[in-house]
């Protein structure tokens, strides 16, 4: 047995060539999830405004579909008769719209309200504007289109 020899291993580190290293990656990391949280963020209150835009939609084509045409209504037959008045339809659609959109502050930027004899569909569009993501993306919107349909029923 020998004694006294100590078995040392090298180091391959070469100080000179790899200085810095560590504090690029370590940049780079937190660039990558800065931006992917951006992302994230956005995607998110895309979520929420189609979430809020498709629940005003949906209340603005019910909202609109009450409206029915009472003198064809009152004419009778088995089953009634049932038809859309479509000027009052129309008129509480755009009113439903006007309200729920103050009261969640969700900004439309396009609506269309069509009624037909047995139908009203209400067409919402809004702009969101990115927080972010606009660090990669300038100037850049994502448009969130939703659209709602009701038909008057009995009830």
């Amino acid at each position: 047995m020998r004694e006294g020899r100590v078995l040392r291993l090298r180091s391959h580190r070469n100080s000179a060539t790899e200085r810095g290293f560590f504090t690029i990656w370590t940049l780079g990391l937190c660039a990558m999830i800065f931006g992917i949280g951006g992302i994230s963020l956005d995607a998110w209150r895309a979520f929420n405004d189609r979430r809020e835009l498709s629940a005003i939609a949906d209340g603005a084509a019910v909202a609109g579909a009450s409206e029915i045409d009472l003198e064809q209504f009152k004419r009778g037959g088995t089953p009634p008769v049932i038809v859309l008045d479509g000027a009052k339809a129309k008129s509480r659609a755009s009113d439903y719209i006007d309200f729920a959109a103050g009261q969640s502050g969700v900004k439309i930027t396009s609506r269309e309200v069509q009624v037909t004899d047995n139908a009203v569909i209400v067409t919402l569009h809004s702009d969101l504007e990115l927080t972010l993501a606009a660090l990669l993306v300038p100037n850049e919107s994502i448009d969130v289109a939703v659209r709602g349909v009701a038909d008057p029923r009995p009830g």
